[in-house]
């Protein structure tokens, strides 16, 4: 059984008049305008970006994007950078170091049981 008790009732508190908002600070990881890293196209210091010729339309996740160029290539696959993946195509970052072994291994990358170019971006 319930018991109904009285509710107790308490003022209205006094209605503070707001104060103006400040303009919103940089968000730590917000890219500036011109953030990128020279002619490379990456956005991190050390990194050069990549385009995968698969994308969206051809269902690729970052996983695949990962694993593939992880597998192939011999690299930690935790030293692979940022990840877009657009319709037709992915751009992906891969440290300057192992540039030259990620890209000898093109022709040979594979998502979904189909041959990927990487190349450059």
């Amino acid at each position: 059984r319930f018991r109904w008790l009285p509710s107790v009732v308490s003022p209205i508190s006094e209605v503070k008049e707001g104060r103006p908002r400040r303009a919103r600070p940089e968000v730590k990881g917000r890219k500036k305008e011109n953030g990128r890293n020279g002619a490379n196209g990456s956005s991190k210091e050390g990194m050069v970006r990549l385009t995968l010729g698969a994308g969206k339309s051809h269902g690729v996740r970052p996983a695949d994007v990962v694993g593939t160029i992880a597998y192939h290539a011999s690299i930690p696959g935790s030293t692979i950078g940022e990840i877009s993946i657009l319709d037709n195509y992915t751009l992906v970052d891969v440290p300057r170091e192992y540039l030259e072994q990620t890209l000898t291994k093109a022709g040979k990358y594979q998502i979904h049981k189909k041959v990927v170019s990487l190349e450059l971006a």
